[in-house]
């Protein structure tokens, strides 16, 4: 039976085609309309669950498209490091470090960056937590812009249009529901 399966699994890939793989499936309005990605990953499987999913990335000359015309045009001109995901209790956390990214011909100053998603009981709502090194903040819109979530705060944020940089990020977003 599935669970009593566990196990680990060694993966390698060169120039993968991430419409193909992922254009659709990944949570948000967003989809990905091309681009390409190498990695090498790891990962460990008990009672018929992935449990850790570890490795190093590449990706090039991603662009992500929307359903909605009005949504902003999102784009990677590359990217890479080294990335860690595992679940937690009554959620989940993955961890990027040793990033190098650049979009629209401007390098981040990003070099650590996870995400968790989250919730402190079983029936509690969930919460995003959105942690960084160091973040220009323009690209911390733009980023967060990616997946909609009803916020009033989040609204008054896009309009604003910040700039400037930030270091030691943490960000929480209580949700009704996960991300769908």
């Amino acid at each position: 039976s599935m669970q009593e399966w566990e196990g680990s699994i060694h993966l390698i890939t060169s120039e993968l085609d991430l419409a193909w793989l992922a254009g659709d499936k990944i949570p948000g309005h967003y989809g990905i309309e091309n681009g390409s990605s190498s990695f090498e990953l790891w990962s460990d499987w008990k009672a018929g669950q992935m449990t850790r999913l570890q490795g190093r990335f590449s990706a090039n000359q991603i662009s992500f498209i929307s359903p909605d015309h009005a949504a902003p045009k999102l784009s990677v001109d590359w990217a890479s490091g080294n990335f860690c995901w595992h679940n937690e209790k009554h959620g989940w956390r993955i961890d990027l470090a040793n990033m190098k990214i650049s979009s629209n011909g401007s390098v981040w100053p990003t070099n650590t960056l996870s995400f968790a998603l989250r919730k402190a009981q079983e029936s509690a709502p969930y919460t995003l937590f959105l942690g960084a090194d160091a973040f220009n903040i323009e690209h911390l819109v733009t980023a967060m812009k990616f997946r909609t979530i009803d916020s009033r705060v989040l609204d008054h944020l896009f309009v604003t249009s910040p700039q400037g940089h930030a270091s030691d990020i943490l960000l929480g977003i209580s949700m009704e529901r996960p991300l769908e």
